[in-house]
């Protein structure tokens, strides 16, 4: 497949200045270079993009995602991450709709470190968007501080899955006398700054964080972080960071796993029961696609994926289906089949009404590199780090 390079001047009605003149005065843009991975498929590779950035200004990032959260979706979302050897296996679970799959590549300097991986769920980042050069200079500035996942100079590999909002106090501050850092940048922050796992950790519990409005990102995070030797899951519970030793991570409180409202208790149980198939990159294919979201609504899938309705519907909890009410879920399984069979037809109109795993992440710790596998296809690319 030929790649395009896709040059993009930025839409300059979008800044506007006012000068003391009282004169309005649109602010100037720089041009900016996408490279299109796969324009021309048909398969959801042409959502794929690449993008380098030389430099970046991480508190600018911040303090406009702080002020104009509409920059991140408000949708919730499912997410499943693994790590095997040293191979680290993810999907990102999200809306079928326009939004591009960006392979980000951020050159080092002194004071921050090279890294490369995907930017991802940005309602301004569209394909078209991209193809039609409508992103300006102040939404550029935000892109790299949106990394889902990513690998640094030193073998750092971080990802962020979401929890539910309703299991816990929110995140306003767990270290009230320390900078804030929003927790949607921590992967950024990461990756810019780790030199391990252990380092990674002091970094976080370093910072002030807190969560964005709920009404605006109405979901808590978490972050599963490797290097060559161990791996974590960080969380934050009543506004303590609490780190577990654990190689899985969906979407519930590892810390808590007695809650009643997490999502992907099925999907943990997979990857636990199916765990030695990704101790390759082939088998951490396989064990991946084992989840990939739109077996959430087959009812074909076995275990039924139950947990993926709790926060849909308050009635319905964990403790159901442990108690084996099941009959409560009879009208969502009948509704979610309906929905299985329109998955394909949302996926070729990008129609944005159900779940699917839009991206594949396989971190590739001693290689410094990761292959993709776009929108739940059978097509791998890789990219490197060095």
């Amino acid at each position: 497949m030929k790649k395009k390079v896709i040059a993009i001047a930025c839409c300059t009605a979008a800044l506007i200045l006012t000068s003391c003149g009282n004169k309005e005065k649109k602010a100037e843009c720089k041009h900016t270079t996408f490279e299109a991975i796969a324009p021309d498929a048909t398969n959801g590779d042409e959502y794929l993009y690449k993008i380098t950035y030389e430099d970046y200004d991480f508190d600018a990032a911040e303090a406009i995602s702080e002020e104009r959260f509409s920059l991140l979706n408000n949708k919730p979302a499912g997410c499943t991450s693994v790590r095997n050897g040293n191979l680290v296996g993810r999907n990102l679970d999200y809306y079928v709709d326009g939004l591009a799959d960006i392979v980000l590549h951020m050159k080092g300097k002194e004071g921050r470190f090279e890294s490369i991986g995907m930017a991802t769920c940005m309602p301004f980042a569209t394909k078209e968007a991209i193809d039609n050069g409508t992103i300006c200079e102040e939404l550029f500035k935000v892109i790299p501080y949106s990394m889902t996942d990513g690998i640094n100079e030193n073998g750092v590999v971080i990802n962020v899955n979401v929890v539910p909002t309703k299991e816990c106090e929110p995140t306003t501050g767990t270290n009230p006398n320390a900078p804030t850092l929003i927790t949607t940048g921590v992967v950024r922050y990461v990756l810019d700054n780790a030199k391990s796992v252990d380092d990674a950790i002091t970094l976080i519990k370093s910072r002030n964080l807190i969560a964005p409005p709920t009404e605006k990102f109405p979901f808590e995070t978490h972050w599963m972080i490797s290097d060559s030797t161990k791996t974590v899951v960080v969380e934050i519970w009543n506004n303590e960071v609490i780190v577990s030793d654990s190689n899985i991570m969906t979407n519930f409180y590892v810390c808590h796993p007695e809650a009643l409202y997490g999502q992907g208790i099925e999907r943990f149980g997979i990857m636990k029961e199916n765990y030695d198939l990704g101790s390759t990159k082939e088998g951490m294919l396989e064990l991946m696609k084992k989840v990939w979201y739109s077996k959430a609504y087959s009812t074909k899938t076995d275990p039924f994926w139950y947990s993926e309705y709790f926060d849909r519907n308050t009635e319905l909890s964990i403790k159901d289906v442990q108690e084996g009410n099941l009959a409560k879920f009879d009208s969502i399984k009948n509704e979610a089949e309906n929905r299985y069979q329109n998955i394909d037809y949302q996926k070729a109109n990008r129609f944005g009404k159900d779940w699917y795993t839009t991206h594949t992440t396989i971190y590739d710790i001693d290689n410094l590199s990761f292959t993709i596998n776009a929108q739940e296809n059978d097509t791998q690319r890789e990219f490197k780090l060095k």
